[in-house]
């Protein structure tokens, strides 16, 4: 299985024509206005990146090359791209182990993240 971010696209240009019902949009508003959930949101995430710290994923294998050196203490962040830039090269060289894991570092910090609407 290769990895088609034609595909992608396409989910995402389709998802942005799909209107969320009325309830849904109120209650994000509640939550982007709450400072204990979302208020931090309310201006956008910027380039898309997600902070994370490398030395949290040492037991974490194969890493992406592309990502910060998991001796790394500090809080860096990842953005999309470079996790999509992450899964190509992961998929030139066939490692779909390393491809699942770039996947991982954004969706697991997000999971970390109350979203409590």
């Amino acid at each position: 299985m290769r990895y088609d971010q034609s595909r992608a696209d396409k989910l995402d240009a389709t998802m942005l024509e799909l209107l969320l019902p009325e309830s849904a949009v109120e209650s994000l508003g509640r939550w982007l206005a709450d400072p204990e959930r979302g208020q931090r949101y309310a201006n956008g995430s910027g380039p898309h990146s997600i902070p994370y710290t490398p030395s949290k994923w040492m037991a974490v294998e194969p890493w992406p090359s592309t990502f910060a050196n998991r001796t790394a203490a500090d809080s860096v962040s990842v953005s999309r791209a470079e996790v999509v830039a992450a899964v190509r090269a992961a998929e030139q060289s066939e490692s779909w182990a390393e491809a699942f894991v770039a996947t991982q570092v954004v969706p697991m910090k997000l999971a970390a993240t109350t979203f409590r609407i």
